[in-house]
């Protein structure tokens, strides 16, 4: 390791009130319950290979900005500060952003799930809104960070492909309406890949390049890979983007293969932190992060096969697809909400009285049995899912997806216990 700073994960700096991230995450918990219930209604149609069914686009937007955007503005407003050692720029926008944020998903969902073009429309200027606050809070930190510099260049490049996806979602919308005509399939898995490898992946290999070994306490393991592997997916990302809106199969294999390389660099990485972990006993929060990371090697192991067989949209898409949201990557962000909000709230609670100790308090706030609870649903729901999906099974689809919801309810409950405890 090469000393690089660590910072004591959960805390927020002065002048950036807990409230900020925290209501990030309550909003999270929200858009799982929201989305864990449509991914109920769209089970059939996933099973039936029904991909670019209107209810399909409103369920997959449901995870990929209610959960993961949301989550991942929440913890940068809390870790940049502490990672960069450069304030943002204005809590009372970061708070403008969030509340555009929220309508901005719902508008879009629901402009989906009833085919209404002018509400998607909507719904993407309220999100452009929601995501320039958060850029023009966050950005300008990496041209001016303290330490930690390589996390403000993942920072950087995350976001970038945050808005190249965002553009060709506002594409689709010009098509719906008429304005022009574009080729869907192409179009949908640059766009699906942008957000989820390009802004969601990334942020979590800088991000977690501190988090991760914090978590575990980690010591010795080599940060060398975090010099090129956003590099290495970015270009992979833009080769394979171009190839599948229309340069060619040859460059879009050429991109996946790069993107494949990236994905199990960073996988390494991962296994690392873990095999050199001072903790040895798993959490709920790290029994997430673990689990997550397992289904991003069988996404990983789906998207070569979908890329080397190149079958056209399908059931085995939707499962590819269902290992890499809810498996990878909304795991992943209930993992490091278990490990983080216990610490917010905890500040929130030392602001009205004194804690027997910090320790004996965090331990009391998270309930084991609903945590261990809801990873066990959510894991199995997903891997029973996809498993569903791609075998073509319609009822055995939405009774796992009704084990999904089982376990999201189980996370919903968390939260209002957490709720209660932190302003009761």
């Amino acid at each position: 390791m090469t000393g690089r700073e660590i910072p004591v994960l959960g805390e927020t700096r002065p002048g950036i009130p807990p409230s900020l991230p925290l209501a990030h995450f309550a909003a999270v918990a929200v858009w799982l319950g929201t989305g864990a219930l449509a991914l109920a209604g769209v089970a059939a149609d996933l099973a039936a290979g029904n991909l670019f069914a209107p209810q399909v686009f409103a369920a997959t937007h449901l995870f990929t900005l209610g959960v993961i955007t949301s989550a991942i503005f929440g913890a940068l407003y809390q870790f940049v500060p502490a990672v960069l050692g450069v304030p943002i720029r204005s809590p009372r926008t970061a708070w403008a952003g969030y509340f555009l944020l929220a309508p901005g998903i719902a508008s879009l969902a629901t402009g989906f799930w009833r085919w209404n073009p002018a509400l998607q429309g909507i719904g993407w200027l309220l999100l452009f809104g929601a995501i320039g606050c958060s850029a023009w809070n966050i950005l300008p930190a990496r041209r001016r960070a303290q330490r930690n510099r390589i996390i403000g260049l993942y920072i950087s490049l995350s976001h970038a492909w945050l808005g190249v996806a965002l553009a060709i979602g506002l594409a689709r919308i010009g098509d719906a309406l008429g304005w022009w005509h574009t080729d869907r399939f192409g179009l949908v898995a640059a766009h699906f890949h942008f957000g989820t490898l390009g802004f969601a992946t990334l942020t979590v290999v800088g991000i977690g390049s501190l988090m991760l070994p914090g978590f575990l306490g980690a010591r010795g393991h080599s940060e060398r890979p975090l010099r090129w592997i956003g590099w290495v997916d970015s270009a992979g990302l833009a080769a394979f983007g171009a190839g599948a809106l229309g340069a060619g199969r040859g460059l879009q294999l050429v991109g996946g293969g790069i993107l494949a390389a990236g994905v199990l660099a960073h996988l390494a990485v991962a296994a690392d932190y873990y095999r050199r972990r001072g903790q040895r006993r798993l959490d709920p929060g790290l029994g997430f992060i673990a689990t997550a990371f397992g289904f991003l090697a069988a996404a990983l192991a789906a998207g070569v096969a979908l890329l080397v067989l190149s079958p056209g949209p399908g059931r085995g898409w939707a499962a590819y697809a269902i290992l890499a949201v809810p498996g990878w990557l909304v795991l992943l962000v209930l993992g490091v909400m278990h490990r983080v909000i216990p610490r917010l709230v905890a500040q929130r609670i030392a602001q009205r009285r004194t804690p027997r100790s910090d320790a004996e308090g965090r331990a009391e706030l998270i309930a084991q049995p609903l945590a261990w609870g809801s990873l066990l649903l959510l894991a199995g729901g997903t891997a029973g899912l996809a498993m569903a999906v791609a075998t073509g099974r319609q009822e055995a689809a939405t009774v796992c997806a009704l084990v999904y919801a089982g376990g999201a309810a189980l996370v919903l409950a968390q939260g209002v216990r957490l709720g209660v405890r932190g302003w009761g």
